[in-house]
């Protein structure tokens, strides 16, 4: 029948058109993530260079107190190696005891 046939193809193109629909809001809610990434990224470098301009090291660490990267400008400050404040190394490790007292 005729009308079996036209039902099946409006079905069709509606089940085409919502998964069309899906795919561009899904790339729209990509767009946007990527863009709030962006712009977090920016204020991220921004307010490390205020930081780097006021201060004599800035420290990036981890809920455990690891360094997050390598701080030369530290070590330079405590007149340590550069290893002593290398990725992964605790704060603690390198300061006197009395300062976490």
């Amino acid at each position: 029948p005729f009308y079996l046939t036209c039902f099946g193809i409006i079905c069709h193109v509606r089940a085409g058109w919502q998964q069309e629909r899906n795919r561009r809001d899904n790339w729209y809610h990509i767009k946007e993530i990527q863009a709030q990434e962006r712009e977090l990224e920016h204020r991220f470098k921004v307010s490390m260079a205020l930081l780097c301009s006021f201060c004599d090291c800035v420290l990036r660490l981890d809920g455990d107190m690891r360094f997050l990267e390598s701080c030369p400008r530290l070590a330079a400050l405590l007149q340590r190696p550069t290893t002593a404040v290398e990725r992964g190394v605790n704060l603690s490790e390198i300061l006197p005891d009395d300062e976490f007292s």
